[in-house]
This record gives structure tokens, sequence and C-alpha cells, in this order.
């Protein structure tokens, strides 16, 4: 399997993270992207001790959410929960933490992202000193208590904005005009990229698709990022009544195979 392909742990019941390592070196997932708040849970010493014995690499650890971005009475307190997450991103050896922005309450869009520099903006420098990338990723309108960029245009614009780097997640932009140039203003500040498919017909949220089972230009997609310059990890990330239909590990497995196969048809050209 392409040593770059990543999948997300998120559709596994809660459990200690071992158990997650576990199942992806059985799978033979060549890394696996794990959520910060199941390891502060668990106790973040023996999670971060978990991870640095992993024999599967750690590819990048995920943070809820950032800051409540018309609230700065509450940016100290969430600040510190991000650098927590970094901190143990570099105890681990991680490269990327990935989050969304946060709430923009009533703040106008421009607002919004004024208010992101300005919370963001220490935790870049610690982020810098501790060799992680912080990245943030779209999200759904419907999700407006996670975030407020929902194309990857609009997060390009952002990401110069604030100095934070870009994780792609293609399930919500992958229709957006304009994707090729988009990608390659992005290049610069692109981490990683997430893939999953749709179906037609659906209406509810999350509900993804393995990659491969919808409608998603997957490879066309990947092509392009790969012509922008793009040579970075791709995640797999699967939730939803269809995955828990087929079954996580055998959804997670098929989609890093998948994954896999395309990004080997790329490289092949």
């Amino acid at each position: 399997m392409d040593s770059r392909v990543s999948v997300t742990a998120l559709p596994l019941p809660q459990r200690p993270v071992e158990q997650d390592i576990e199942l992806f070196a059985e799978l033979a997932i060549p890394n696996i992207g794990v959520a910060s708040w199941r390891m502060e849970e668990a106790g973040w010493e023996p999670s971060v001790a978990a991870l640095k014995r992993s024999p599967v690499p750690v590819a990048y650890l995920i943070h809820r959410t950032m800051f409540t971005l018309d609230g700065p009475e509450r940016w100290q307190v969430e600040r510190a929960r991000v650098n927590r997450t970094l901190a143990a991103a570099a105890e681990c050896g991680t490269p990327v933490v990935y989050t969304t922005t946060g709430p923009a309450g009533r703040l106008t869009w421009e607002q919004a992202t004024t208010a992101l520099a300005d919370a963001a903006a220490p935790c870049l420098r610690f982020a810098a000193e501790a060799g992680v990338a912080l990245c943030f990723e779209t999200t759904s309108q419907l999700r407006q208590e996670l975030g407020f960029v929902y194309t990857l245009r609009d997060q390009v614009t952002v990401a110069e904005a604030t100095g934070l780097d870009i994780c792609l997640d293609l399930f919500w932009c992958w229709r957006e005009p304009a994707l090729a140039a988009s990608l390659a203003s992005a290049v610069g500040r692109l981490r990683l990229i997430q893939v999953s498919d749709y179906q037609p017909g659906t209406t509810s949220m999350p509900d993804r698709a393995v990659p491969g089972d919808g409608v998603v230009p997957i490879e066309a997609i990947l092509r392009t990022a790969q012509d922008a310059g793009y040579r970075g990890p791709v995640d797999v990330e699967l939730l939803g009544p269809r995955i828990d239909a087929e079954g996580a590990p055998a959804a997670m497995a098929r989609g890093a195979q998948a994954v896999s196969d395309i990004l080997t048809r790329l490289d092949d050209g």
C-alpha cells in the first residue's frame, strides 16, 4: 500500500488508542490519524507513550476545534488546549495537527478572519517552536459550531491572513468552481488532503462513502493536486451510517486500498 495513505480512526468506537494501532497494523494501513480528545480522555501521558511505541506512523493529530471567535475572553483557555495537542504531536514526532476554526457567532466573515488571526498567533509561534504544522479544515455550513470556512478558495484567503496551514477536506468542496486554480494557490500551505466519496441522494450528515463508491472525481482531483506540486499525505476520512453498516475496519481497509491504487496510477503516469 502506498506510504502516503493514512486513515482517520474516528469511525471506531471509543476505546484505548493501543487497540486502534493494533487494528491498523493488522490491516496494513500505512499511517494512522488520532483524535486528541480520545488521548485526553485516556490520559495524555499514556496515550503519547502508546503513539511513540506505535509500529504504525502517526500522520496527524486532530484537535476538535480552536476558538470561540466572538468570545476573546475564552481564547486563553482555548489556546492552552491547542498548545497541549501541539505538544503531544511534537512528543510523538507527528508533523501535523489539524482542526477547525471554531464558531464565528455573530461576527461577519471578515471579522471572524481577523479574530482568528489574533487568537491563533500565539499558537502558531508555539507550533513553529515545536516543529508541527497547525492546519485548519473546511466545514459544512450546517456545522456553524465548528467553523466559518466552507470552500478551498476562502480557505486560502484565511490561511494567508492568519498564517495557518491547510487541511483540504474534499468532501465539502469537490464541486467548487475553479478548484484547480485554488489548489495551485493552496499548495504552498497544503499539508494534508482528505478524501471520501458522496453517493447521490444523501441528505444527512455525516454520511460519507468509501472512495470509489460514489461520484466524487477523486483521481482527477488528486492528479490536479499532484500537477500543482502536492506530494504530501492523502487521508481517508470515513464516518456515518454507510460505514457503520459495512463495519469500520472493512470500510477503512477498502478505502485505503482504493486511494493507494489511485496514487500508484498517478505515479505511473
